[in-house]
C-alpha cells in the first residue's frame, strides 16, 4: 500500500514536470510509475512519448516490451521493435539486457521471463 501511494506521488510529480517541461526523462518517470501502478495504457503512451523524444533509450523499450506482455499483445510489438532496433543499427544486446534487468528489477516477474 505505501508503495503505491509512493508510486501515485511520483506519477503526479512527473505529470507536473512534463506540463512545464516536457522531455524523454519525465515522460520516462510517467511511464514507470504508471506500470507500477497497473496502469499499463497510460505507461504505453508515457513511455511511447519518451521514445519520441529519446530514441536511443533501451530501459524505455524494456519498459514497453514489458507492458506489451503485461496486456498480452506482445507478439508483433516485440518483433517490431526488434526489427527496428536491428535496421537502425541499436544494440540488440542493450535491448535484452534492459529487458531482463526490467524483468529481474520487478520480484514478481522472476517467473514469467
Amino acid at each position: 500500500m505505501h508503495l503505491l501511494m509512493q508510486y501515485s506521488r511520483a506519477k503526479e510529480t512527473y505529470l507536473r514536470a512534463c506540463s512545464h517541461t516536457p522531455s524523454a526523462l519525465t515522460w520516462h518517470g510517467v511511464g514507470v510509475a504508471c506500470y507500477r501502478l497497473g496502469q499499463y495504457e497510460e505507461a504505453e503512451e508515457a513511455l511511447c512519448e519518451a521514445n519520441i523524444l529519446n530514441n536511443q533509450d533501451p530501459e524505455v523499450w524494456a519498459y514497453l516490451a514489458m507492458v506489451c506482455l503485461q496486456v498480452g499483445g506482445c507478439g508483433l510489438d516485440i518483433f517490431a521493435t526488434l526489427f527496428f532496433i536491428m535496421m537502425t543499427g541499436y544494440s540488440l544486446f542493450l535491448f535484452v539486457f534492459a529487458l531482463f534487468f526490467v524483468c529481474f528489477y520487478n520480484k514478481k516477474y522472476y517467473v514469467s521471463c
